[in-house]
């Protein structure tokens, strides 16, 4: 009895261990400096600057490598998938408690470090929307923490050309008028 216990619960540890986190698995940090999501209507990039650091509670660490970046939506209609790219894996998780999606690359490979940066693209039209954006760090204490991070969203090349339009027909206009 005493062994199949054992296995059994080595089983569930094992199976655990590489299911892609969950939307509560996400810590919200007091500050996150140096990581800049930038979305766009099929995916998102990832860029870290100079001297990541990420502070919660009271915990202050700089970001040595990011081997996970995902989009999280509280919501369940979030339903985007990708495929691999770039080395870095899929990776996501819909269970019913919000939606995680997102890529991942396995050590001993590094993950994105300082001055780099990543695009990754979801197939199609992103399902649902995320409503904001989330990192697997490594950090300088050697421990490892699912982190969410800011977005900044950035408008369709459409939308910008209608501004750019629009400030351009005000500018005929008032040129008109003198």
């Amino acid at each position: 009895m005493k062994r199949i216990l054992l296995i059994s619960t080595l089983a569930v540890v094992s199976a655990s261990a590489f299911a892609a986190p969950t939307r509560n698995a996400f810590i919200r940090p007091t500050m996150i400096d140096g990581v800049m999501f930038t979305a766009n209507p099929t995916g998102f990039r990832v860029d870290i600057g100079g001297m990541p650091r990420v502070s919660w509670g009271r915990e202050s660490h700089k970001i040595v490598d990011v081997f996970g970046v995902y989009g999280l939506s509280k919501s369940d209609n979030f339903g985007s998938k990708g495929n691999d790219q770039n080395g870095w894996r899929t990776d996501y998780n819909f269970s019913g408690q919000g939606g995680v999606s997102g890529w991942k690359i396995s050590p001993p490979q590094n993950g994105l470090q300082k001055n780099e940066g990543l695009s990754f693209v979801y197939d199609g039209k992103i399902q649902g929307s995320p409503d904001s954006f989330g990192i697997h760090a490594r950090l300088d204490n050697g421990c490892t923490y699912f982190f969410e991070a800011p977005c900044q969203a950035v408008p369709e090349p459409a939308t910008m050309a209608a501004l750019g339009l629009g400030g351009a027909a005000l500018l005929r206009r008032r040129r008109a008028r003198k």
